[in-house]
């Protein structure tokens, strides 16, 4: 699926030159339309497979603009999070580091 390495996903403007993107839902799980306003807790879809990846699997990605051609990425921080069991004020998540919400 190179033409479309999202696959089915959804980009969030915060309103802030920051975007959201959320890639690779199953196919017609999206809880949303264009335009829908979301907050946090709200379900967004269901984890899949689509798009160009080989397995199921949530991408998320923070950048600078709507087009995940175009725009550059940017830090991900977490504020109040566990990281690999332990609560830290702020946390820049790094491959393999398993983050949770802290009780």
């Amino acid at each position: 699926m190179r033409k479309h390495p999202v696959g089915n996903g959804v980009v969030i403007d915060h309103g802030n030159g920051e975007f959201s993107l959320i890639a690779h839902l199953q196919p017609k799980t999206q809880h949303f339309k264009v335009g829908d306003k979301v907050k946090a807790g709200d379900v967004l879809g269901k984890c899949g497979n689509s798009g160009n990846t080989s397995e199921p699997h949530l991408h998320y990605h923070l950048q600078d603009g709507p087009d995940i051609t175009t725009a550059e990425g940017l830090p991900a921080v977490f504020v109040g999070a566990c990281v690999d069991g332990k609560k830290v004020a702020k946390a820049e998540p790094v491959r393999g580091q398993t983050i949770k919400r802290c009780p």
